[in-house]
């Protein structure tokens, strides 16, 4: 299970070179498949920093196809597998904004933006700004 996530993770990272700008669409495709994988394996280990930065990356893939219920599902998880991950809340506060159709959540938000606020990322492996 580990190996499908540092597999998504190499993805990432070559979604993030300019020179693969044109190719984005299908690195988030397969962001995306090797991490649903990983998600459904990966509940039964004993690797919780690796699982839910998984699932946070997860959330952020999810958002840039605008999938915007799997990707909320996806931080919410991130963020019960380990409390004191900040990016997650943070993620599912601005989610709250930023609702389909237009739609926002002000009462979400500000409730997961004090969770945020009150996570340390104490014990998180890989601590991102957002």
């Amino acid at each position: 299970t580990r190996y499908m996530y540092y597999l998504a993770r190499e993805y990432i990272s070559r979604r993030m070179r300019p020179e693969n700008k044109e190719k984005i669409p299908e690195l988030l495709g397969l962001i995306i498949f090797w991490l649903e994988k990983c998600d459904k394996k990966a509940f039964y280990e004993d690797w919780t920093n690796e699982y839910a930065d998984a699932l946070y990356c997860l959330a952020l893939a999810y958002i840039e196809q605008n999938k915007w219920y799997e990707a909320v599902m996806a931080a919410v998880k991130s963020f019960l597998i380990l409390p004191s991950y900040k990016a997650p809340a943070e993620f599912i506060s601005v989610a709250m904004m930023s609702m389909p159709r237009g739609n926002k959540y002000p009462a979400a938000a500000a409730f997961w933006r004090d969770i945020a606020n009150k996570a340390t990322n104490a014990g998180v492996a890989q601590i991102r700004d957002k």
